[in-house]
Order: C-alpha cells, then sequence, then structure tokens
C-alpha cells in the first residue's frame, strides 16, 4: 500500500490533485505569511520547487528563482508559472551553481524528507550560504511525534520521500544554524504533523 501511494505521487499532475485534496493550498498559504513572510522587492529562492505550486501564493513584486533536479517537475513549474518566476533544472546544493546575487529568503516546501541526511545538511548549508545577512531560510516537511496516531503516522510513512524525521533529528540536519522550530497538526485536512524550520543567517560583525 505503501508502495503504490508512492508511486502515484511521483506523477507531477497527481500530486497536485492529491495536494488539492488535502487541503495543501492552505497549508502553503500559511507557510507563506506565516513563516516565510516575503515583502515585495525582495528576491527568492524557491529549492526543490516540484511544479512550483507556491509561487501563486507569492505576494507580488518578489523576484523568484525556483531549482529542481527534476526536467518534468519544470517543465510543469514554467508552463504554469513562467510569468512569474524563474525556473532552472539545478541542484540548489552544488555551490558552482551560479544564481545571481545573495537571496533575502530561500525556502523548500517538502524537500528535506526526500534527502538522506549528508545531502539534507549540504543543502541547508548552501541555501545559508546564498542568503544575504539577515535572509531567512524556511522549511516544511512532515515529521514523526510522539503520540501520533496511526492513521497520521501511517499518511506521514506513505510519503514518497523516504528519510522523514522527528523534530530532533530535523534539528540536528540545521546544526550550526540556530534553526527555531514550530511543530504543526493542523495544516492539511488530514491526521498529519509537519515540523517547520526557520533559520536566519547572521549579519555581519565589525
Amino acid at each position: 500500500m505503501i508502495a503504490l501511494a508512492r508511486q502515484v505521487l511521483a506523477v507531477p499532475a497527481l500530486i497536485d490533485v492529491y495536494q488539492a485534496g488535502v487541503g495543501a493550498n492552505r497549508a502553503k498559504r500559511l507557510f507563506v505569511d506565516q513563516w516565510l513572510r516575503p515583502r515585495a522587492g525582495e528576491r527568492l529562492l524557491d529549492i526543490g520547487c516540484g511544479t512550483g505550486a507556491v509561487i501563486p501564493f507569492l505576494p507580488e513584486g518578489v523576484e523568484t528563482i525556483g531549482v529542481d533536479i527534476s526536467s518534468a517537475y519544470i517543465a510543469a513549474s514554467q508552463a504554469r508559472h513562467g510569468s512569474k518566476a524563474r525556473f532552472l533544472v539545478a541542484d540548489a546544493s552544488d555551490p558552482s551553481l551560479d544564481l545571481g546575487g545573495a537571496f533575502d529568503a530561500a525556502y523548500a516546501f517538502g524537500v528535506l524528507h526526500h534527502l538522506p541526511d549528508d545531502i539534507a545538511a549540504r543543502l541547508v548549508a548552501g541555501a545559508m550560504r546564498r542568503l544575504r545577512p539577515g535572509g531567512r531560510f524556511v522549511t516544511i516537511d512532515p515529521t514523526l511525534i510522539e503520540g501520533q496516531g496511526a492513521v497520521s503516522r501511517f499518511i506521514v510513512k506513505s510519503d514518497r520521500g523516504r528519510h522523514v524525521r522527528t523534530p530532533a533529528e530535523m534539528a540536528r540536519i540545521f546544526e550550526g544554524h540556530d534553526a527555531q522550530l514550530d511543530i504543526r497538526t493542523d495544516l492539511l485536512r488530514i491526521h498529519f504533523a509537519n515540523v517547520i524550520a526557520v533559520a536566519v543567517k547572521p549579519a555581519h560583525t565589525h
């Protein structure tokens, strides 16, 4: 059953249908409004942008670059949101990747739980390097918590991501970046637990 769910969610069109059904649009709106908090004039980096599903929830006047290693997802992003953002088939953790100047904010919506610890930590470090001083990196991923019901645990484990982490394990991925973690179980219509991490790049000291 879990294997079948993962295969279904590998198809861009089907993952959009699934997310709409579970109320992911509300989760994206809250993610943007409560944690990312972008403002007009800011430069944003969408890491692992997928189909660009977060783009419609961003305010007018931001400059957004979306990157993903999947050409199928980038094609879908470009077709749907090409007038609002620029999309590249690329690995954001690659330090040789030229994305222009520093970003005011970077975000990864449902990305880190697809990556093993070493690659996830490298992605976090790479995102932090691309930020201006005071810039923020915000992520959201499913998580496993104490007291989590059987239905919620099954749904979380059905995700295509093979590296769903507890909040303590997520904190280790952000080690050295002083991330603040927020656990939420009310973002979707289904029983589900998410962990949101917010790390701010320190301002230069003199």
